[in-house]
């Protein structure tokens, strides 16, 4: 997760990167797939989002939808504070 969190690396990018980084270590351990990590990034998603948040007078809603593509589509609303 520091990989995708800290350093802008995809999923699939960091399994690779732990792939390489596991075979230069003498251990009998095998690579997380990026399917393992997306599931834990969700699970840290929806505990941020779950979490009590604080209450302000200065927030903001930010809207956008996007285009079907396929069977899925999006729609996300975000609350942002004016301060930040």
């Amino acid at each position: 997760m520091a990989l995708v969190l800290s350093s802008a690396t995809s999923l699939h990018g960091a399994s690779v990167a732990m792939a390489v980084s596991l075979s230069m270590l003498p251990l009998p351990s095998k690579t997380p797939a990026w399917s393992s990590g997306r599931l834990w990034l969700l699970r840290l998603g929806y505990d941020k989002l779950s979490r009590p948040k604080a209450q302000a007078d200065d927030g903001v809603w930010m809207v956008a939808q996007t285009v079907q593509m396929g069977q899925e589509k999006c729609f996300v609303i975000v609350g942002v504070r004016l301060s930040a």
